[in-house]
């Protein structure tokens, strides 16, 4: 499982994202960047699923903004592909998640979610997030605040789902799944730019201990 938090603001997107890719038994394979940019075009890629479906929509978006020349076109070429590609038949649950800035309406933001049943790709506003659920009680508990950017809080959003056991994995086992560390992302329309803003103790080879 990963988790990603994202907000929209007048003039950009920004993402946070954990680290963590770990074994379906729960431990800490490797640490590395979760959000995919496009070299072309101010436009940037995330989601929660496998590494190879993942990996897969990645390259579309890189090949469609590619051929494309246009976040909108890239969008809607995404659209028409998702439903019917072949990462929809691998038959695992996923949420892909794309962030840019439009030709034509500036900051924007698009889920397509195969967990919730909407295989399609829809139009986001404001903000979005995938992981364990946070309670408003827990919101208001962490200090929770967006208004100016979401680097500071976004870390203590992403400990919060930390320390939310589950086991999304079927037959896994109920551990952690977000660590290794936390990624600021930033889109403009000079670009995609990340960087890493947190550090956890994580260690490789062993489960994630919140």
């Amino acid at each position: 499982m990963s988790a990603y938090f994202a907000v929209q603001y007048h003039d950009r997107i920004e993402i946070v994202t954990d680290g963590a890719y770990c074994a379906p038994s729960g431990e800490l394979l490797r640490t590395g960047v979760k959000v995919f940019a496009s070299p072309f075009l101010p436009l940037a890629f995330t989601g929660t699923g496998g590494v190879k479906i993942m990996t897969s929509i990645a390259g579309r978006m890189i090949e469609a903004s590619r051929a494309t020349t246009s976040v909108d076109g890239t969008i809607e070429r995404l659209a028409q592909d998702l439903p019917h590609g072949e990462e929809i038949a691998i038959g695992e649950p996923f949420v892909a998640f794309f962030a840019g800035i439009s030709e034509t309406r500036g900051p924007c933001m698009w889920k397509f979610d195969a967990v919730a049943g909407r295989p399609e790709l829809l139009p986001v506003y404001d903000s979005d997030n995938a992981g364990p659920g946070v309670t408003f009680d827990e919101m208001v508990a962490a200090d929770l605040r967006f208004s100016d950017s979401i680097a500071e809080s976004g870390v203590k959003l992403l400990d919060v789902m930390r320390g939310k056991l589950q086991a999304p994995v079927r037959g896994g086992p109920v551990t952690s799944w977000i660590g290794g560390h936390v990624d600021h992302t930033i889109v403009t329309a000079s670009g995609v730019k990340t960087r890493q803003i947190h550090r956890w103790d994580d260690v490789v080879g062993e489960r994630i201990r919140p």
